[in-house]
């Protein structure tokens, strides 16, 4: 009831209210029946402000300027509420469009989802999955021949994550994954066959083919903002490490995982941040479809060494990818290397 008295209406509004209140509780109160004089009380209750502003026996205007000043003060005290709820809501706002303007759309399977029946049961396909979720995205916004025929969405991405890891692309392994050739590779013989042209570019240690080289053995944030920035998809494969136990600053690699960006420049709550890199992860462990992990590059230790399957090398310029969940207790993810895709129809291939 107070704030249908006092929620919409000016102090003069208010003013009048008060003079009503007032006329009603000063010339009315000794002849009115014990039901009306109640009435008077449960209006002033109502409105705001406490019983002490009633008259009492008194026929000056003093306390009818007590009800008055009494009425407005709750009457701004209201509006300051409702001011502040509103630049509180509109903040929140503003900061999901942030966030939802930051992210390119596109779909976050998770590997060893039962639907997709994978080989082995996914545990090794976070290469065909990643990249599945930037070919479904561009697909969703109309490139529709990048993915192969089904009843829906869903079936189609699954359709294309078993043929990415199939031999004739990818390659992938049960036991062994994806290597960053046998993605690319894969990729430009999948996007061909679908009537694609593709340019492939790889930023860091592990084997690749010249071709596809961009001579920069240390990935950086920089280089991967200004690809997915031009429109590139971005797939980053990190590796994990476990630091030595007896050696400070080395650190020795056991495996990996492939990682798909869809976008950069917010944190969490949607406020600015320009060294957020926004991810999906396709890994059983990081949790339900749709989650969006944010991650930072953060400097490792330049005069420590990286052990990895193709021998050991310094890890001057590497940086591990903080943000992001781990495999295993005690795992650091640090980024072997990153993957930036573009694709255009083939001139004589409809789209």
């Amino acid at each position: 009831m107070r704030e249908a008295l006092l929620g919409s209406r000016t102090c003069t509004d208010v003013a009048e209210l008060s003079d009503l209140i007032y006329d009603f509780s000063v010339a009315s109160w000794q002849p009115v029946s014990l039901p009306l004089r109640l009435f008077a009380v449960g209006l002033v209750a109502a409105a705001g402000v406490g019983a002490w502003v009633l008259p009492r026996a008194s026929s000056a205007r003093g306390p009818q300027s007590q009800l008055r000043a009494g009425l407005c003060a709750e009457q701004g005290s209201h509006a300051r509420a409702l001011a502040t709820d509103l630049t509180r809501d509109r903040a929140e706002e503003a900061r999901r469009a942030r966030l939802e303007a930051a992210v390119r759309p596109m779909p976050d399977l998770t590997q060893t989802a039962q639907d997709l029946a994978l080989p082995g049961g996914g545990g090794s396909y976070c290469g065909p999955v990643a990249v599945s979720n930037a070919i479904a995205g561009w697909a969703a916004a109309g490139q529709h021949s990048l993915l192969p025929d089904a009843h829906d969405p869903r079936a189609a991405q699954t359709t294309l994550v078993k043929l990415l890891g199939s031999a004739r692309y990818m390659g992938t392994g049960v036991n062994s994954g994806t290597g960053a050739a046998g993605l690319m590779v894969g990729l430009e013989r999948y996007l061909r066959d679908r009537g694609f042209a593709a340019t492939l570019q790889y930023d860091g240690w592990r084997a690749h083919p010249q071709r596809f080289s961009s001579g920069r053995r240390t990935p950086s944030a920089e280089a991967i903002r200004t690809a997915f920035d031009a429109g590139s998809a971005v797939f980053v494969n990190i590796g994990w490490y476990q630091p030595s136990p007896r050696v400070a600053g080395v650190y020795r690699r056991h495996g990996g995982h492939w990682l798909t960006l869809v976008g950069h420049g917010v944190d969490a709550a949607g406020e600015p941040a320009v060294d957020v890199l926004i991810l999906h992860d396709p890994a059983p462990w990081a949790g339900a479809e749709g989650a969006r992990h944010f991650a930072r590059f953060a400097p490792i230790a330049d005069d420590g060494w990286l052990i990895t399957e193709s021998g050991p090398f310094p890890s001057t310029g590497y940086h591990s990818l903080d943000g992001v969940l781990v495999k295993h207790p005690g795992d650091v993810a640090i980024v072997d290397g990153v993957v930036m895709l573009s694709i255009r129809p083939r001139t004589n291939s409809p789209t």
